[in-house]
């Protein structure tokens, strides 16, 4: 060895293991498993996501569910509308210009016009703390067959008439409403109590109509449509007669019902023992429900009876969104007044006005 030379011994380089090199064929294979992989997290969840946030809440059995739901939370009630009666040769109509019930303040209103044969009633009628006003309007067009009824030279008689009634709003006050009620309907309770409970009922009773348990219809058709310019879904439904006894004598067994029935001094005969001799027919169903799951129409046809004696009926009504405000009207007269005054036209002496419970029996009849 050279004394001179210095350097360390060189140690032996350990070798560098080769990276493996994958084929570009390769990476293009994993990159596209990858993104498919993802497009299916993607689509798959995504479709789930729709399925029970858009297209589950929107198939039509659960719009109409919802929107019966959403109705029958609601305390305040306003439609427009019309309601037509064929029974033999007769047919009258009823044109709903304003129907309004709020539950909450405990008031209501209905303006309607009644035609029948060529002849015109309008009436107006209020439910304020209590009481019931009503108005009836213009008499001309009754003033014909007022006279036909009464016969003679009568004239002057229904003249004076028309001139006390006609647009002159009658109050009927609690203690007579609630009297001539109980009479009518043999009712124990106030028509306030039978309003509610009735109205309770009315809802229990929707609600189980669409529950899927009990369902009684069929969704046939579904289309898109407009009701006062606004986009809506109508529905078009059929109900399933053999299940509606059954769904009936549910209905009477549901609490609200039972309440209702509390009210009646007379037994409700059951829906098994009606059903039977049943004679209805639905020949029309549809719903209209705009976006926000609310109910903005209401179309329903049925026939009664048999062929010998049948009667038509059609209803259709439509949601209104402005509700009126339901007050006591100005210049209200007091029944028993009317009552005394008309008597008194009719040459009535004020021995045969008899009593409040004369008048009641009257208005029930």
């Amino acid at each position: 060895m050279n004394p001179t030379d210095t350097s360390a011994p060189t140690t032996p380089a350990t070798p560098t293991p080769a990276t493996p090199t994958v084929p570009q064929k390769s990476k293009k294979k994993l990159g596209l498993i990858a993104l498919v992989v993802a497009a299916l997290v993607v689509v798959l969840g995504g479709s789930a996501g729709a399925y029970y946030g858009i297209i589950v809440p929107n198939k039509p059995e659960n719009i109409l569910k919802t929107a019966v739901q959403n109705f029958t939370k609601k305390d305040t009630f306003t439609a427009k509308g019309k309601i037509d009666v064929t029974a033999s040769e007769t047919s009258s109509t009823v044109d709903m210009n304003m129907l309004h019930v709020d539950s909450t303040k405990k008031v209501a209103l209905v303006d309607m016009t009644l035609t029948m044969s060529g002849i015109k009633l309008p009436v107006e009628a209020r439910f304020v703390d209590g009481n019931a006003y009503v108005k009836l309007g213009d008499l001309s067009t009754i003033k014909s067959l007022l006279g036909a009824y009464a016969g003679g030279d009568s004239s002057p008689v229904i003249d004076e008439i028309e001139k006390k009634v006609s647009n002159q709003w009658v109050e009927i006050d609690k203690t007579l409403l609630s009297s001539a009620t109980s009479s009518a309907t043999e009712s124990k309770c106030s028509p306030e109590e039978v309003t509610m409970r009735t109205r309770a009922a009315v809802n229990e009773a929707v609600s189980a109509a669409v529950d899927g348990e009990d369902q009684v219809y069929t969704i046939q058709k579904t289309s898109s449509d407009t009701v006062d310019g606004q986009k809506t879904k109508k529905l078009e439904l059929t109900l399933d007669k053999s299940k509606l006894a059954a769904f009936g004598k549910k209905v009477e067994d549901l609490p609200a019902a039972k309440e209702l029935a509390k009210c009646s001094e007379s037994a409700v005969e059951s829906a098994e023992t009606t059903a039977s001799g049943e004679t209805m027919d639905l020949t029309a169903l549809n719903v209209w429900v705009d976006g926000s799951k609310q109910i903005k129409r209401v179309e329903l046809k049925l026939a009664v009876g048999n062929d010998e004696a049948k009667t038509a009926m059609g209803i259709d009504m439509t949601m209104v969104k402005d509700s009126p405000t339901v007050e006591k009207p100005a210049g209200a007269k007091p029944l028993m007044q009317l009552y005394g005054e008309l008597s008194s036209l009719l040459g009535m002496d004020g021995s045969s006005l008899g009593g409040i419970d004369d008048l009641s029996n009257s208005l029930s009849l």
